[in-house]
């Protein structure tokens, strides 16, 4: 019973699981870089300024992860390559104006702060 080997079915939850995970914590990790180093330097605008990090975004992906992944610079090695490249790009925008749309009511809000009391 300890020494099975998983099922295909249980091969693909497990990579899809995995999948998820990496997806998420790199979404954290990319929206923490966009927000401390980035934000300041795009130009005005801050559903715009999302808008360009989701495109440097998408094409750090289609340049670097998906050859990785064996599709390809910007899938080129997938049937309908034209439609992948499209709807990841849009994607990436999505996420981008949201992530920009957020930070920018970040970014202007009052720091606060304590107020000391005397005796």
């Amino acid at each position: 019973m300890l020494n099975e080997t998983p099922s295909g079915s249980t091969k693909i939850i497990t990579a899809l699981k995995v999948a998820a995970l990496v997806t998420v914590l790199g979404s954290v990790v990319f929206a923490l870089i966009y927000a401390y180093w980035l934000y300041p330097v795009l130009p005005n605008g801050n559903w715009l300024r999302g808008a360009i990090w989701g495109t440097i975004l998408w094409f750090l992906m289609q340049a670097i992860v998906m050859p990785m992944m064996g599709s390809g610079i910007f899938s080129g090695n997938e049937p309908d390559q034209g439609m992948i490249g499209l709807a990841t790009l849009i994607v990436h925008w999505i996420y981008g104006v949201i992530l920009g749309t957020i930070a920018g009511v970040q970014a202007t809000r009052e720091p606060f702060h304590r107020q000391e009391r005397h005796a």
